[in-house]
């Protein structure tokens, strides 16, 4: 039987081979792909062709993902510099302040409102387990901003 697998095939033949267009063919010969006009020879041409040009869009894959967080970057100190991101220990400070402030305006309400020793005392166990739960609730959404996950809309 004879070897057919090595015999030199025209350009016209490997464009059929491959359905694609004789002067692709005469392309990737020029780049140095193809060797020689033979079936072996065109497979491996173009499996290296195509091995090259995966290897050329996964570099640019990278290239773009550092792009894409270098702008990111960019964008962050930007936002900060223009007083639209503010660092999240500021953010818990300011929180902080307001719920101190808001607590001290309440501290001897409850005298001002009635001179009941009974209901002040109600009244304040009142305000007391109010300032409790909204103590816990920042604390809450203070360790949600740390780890990244607050959600506006479920707060």
């Amino acid at each position: 039987m004879k070897d057919t697998n090595n015999r030199k095939i025209t350009v016209a033949e490997a464009a059929e081979i491959t359905g694609r267009s004789t002067r692709w063919i005469k392309k990737l010969k020029a780049e140095g792909y193809i060797a020689e006009y033979t079936v072996p020879a065109l497979g491996a041409g173009i499996a290296a062709y195509y091995e090259d040009k995966l290897k050329e869009a996964q570099k640019s894959e990278v290239a773009n993902k550092a792009s894409l967080a270098r702008t990111r970057e960019i964008e962050l100190r930007t936002a900060e510099r223009a007083r639209k991101l503010v660092p999240i220990d500021d953010s818990l400070m300011i929180m902080s302040h307001i719920q101190n402030m808001v607590r001290a305006e309440f501290a001897g309400f409850p005298a001002q409102i009635t001179h009941d020793p009974d209901l002040q005392r109600r009244m304040q166990t009142a305000l007391d387990d109010i300032f409790e739960r909204a103590s816990r609730k920042a604390k809450d959404l203070g360790e949600a901003l740390r780890s990244g996950r607050f959600d506006m809309e479920a707060s």
